[in-house]
């Protein structure tokens, strides 16, 4: 979960001398930062460096990122017409991501896993919708209510474009790779099982047959039920979760990843450890697998000496003494 990043001051000296955008698009670049943390803590898998909005560009949405402001869309779909200059993008106009991905295959070790990921239909097109970040997604909820063909329209082509992206990594090197639906919170559950589950299930059916996909929807604690019953073979759990809760609502043949709060890493080591403690004991009383994560990404202030002694309790861990 954003292994690399601003915690880091090796991505901070890189990040002086290019844009955000810039480093993505860069493999060499991109390259370099996945690598960044592996040196330093050897995890057992390496996250692709790059972001969930990169497919947008080619599907003709202005994107930029600002250093003071998120992700930005100066020409966001707002009306019916928007529609239908969106096109469904060639995966190979992003390139430069499988470029990065056989790039980082190259230099990790055989025994480390190379993940990439993408975002889901509805989470994309909430930034295209809104134009950015959100704090009520208005503009997203007007639409889908009130232009329900252009609002599936949209939907089905950033299904197909996502699908294409995904294939493309996976043939490029990714091993397993995740769909990250940031803004699934954001609906009832009514809305998410009509509006957001029917274009992530279409990705997680046409991915999971080629390589591990692990599902994760943020604040999606009420759509376990839901989420329970894709083809992926993982499940991503926030920390807003109960970790046995989850446990009981998903079957036992699917993995289950997370699920400790970003913000528990700034807790004094002592009760830090006590956090990890509780969530791997949790886990190793149920009968899933489970690979520990936070619930969601590293946060930029985020002390390396609190993630150094995440790795260490975990590497320590013994289920067995339980």
């Amino acid at each position: 979960m954003r292994q690399a990043g601003r915690y880091l001051p090796e991505y901070r000296a890189i990040r002086e001398k290019v844009s955000f955008l810039e480093l993505c698009q860069n493999p060499a670049l991109a390259c370099e930062v996945t690598l960044q943390p592996i040196k330093r803590f050897g995890f057992d898998g390496a996250i692709l460096f790059s972001d969930i909005l990169v497919p947008l560009v080619p599907m003709g949405l202005h994107l930029s990122f600002g250093p003071d402001h998120g992700p930005q869309i100066s020409n966001p779909v707002r009306k019916a017409y928007d529609v239908h200059r969106i096109r469904q993008a060639d995966p190979q106009e992003c390139g430069y991501v499988a470029e990065a991905l056989k790039l980082i295959r190259g230099q990790l070790a055989p025994s480390i896993t190379l993940l990439g990921f993408a975002g889901a239909p509805f989470t994309l097109a909430s930034y295209m919708v809104e134009g950015g970040s959100s704090k009520n997604f208005s503009h997203i909820k007007q639409f889908m209510y009130t232009e329900p063909e252009a609002y599936h329209l949209l939907l089905q082509k950033i299904t197909q474009t996502t699908i294409a992206y995904l294939k493309m990594q996976i043939e490029a090197g990714a091993q397993a790779v995740q769909l990250f639906d940031s803004w699934a919170g954001m609906l009832s559950p009514e809305d998410y099982r009509l509006y957001a589950h029917p274009y992530a299930c279409q990705v997680l059916d046409a991915i999971s047959p080629l390589a591990p996909i692990i599902h994760f929807a943020k604040q999606g604690g009420s759509f376990l039920p839901i989420l329970s019953k894709t083809s992926a073979q993982a499940v991503g759990i926030g920390w807003e979760i109960d970790i046995l809760e989850a446990g009981r609502i998903i079957p036992p043949n699917r993995t289950l990843q997370g699920n400790l709060d970003p913000g528990a890493l700034f807790a004094p080591p002592a009760l830090l450890k006590n956090k990890i403690q509780n969530i791997l004991k949790f886990a190793a009383n149920l009968p899933h697998p489970f690979v520990f994560n936070l619930g969601h990404g590293l946060l930029p202030q985020t002390p390396i000496d609190s993630v150094t002694l995440l790795i260490e309790q975990v590497r320590s861990f013994n289920p067995e003494l339980v």
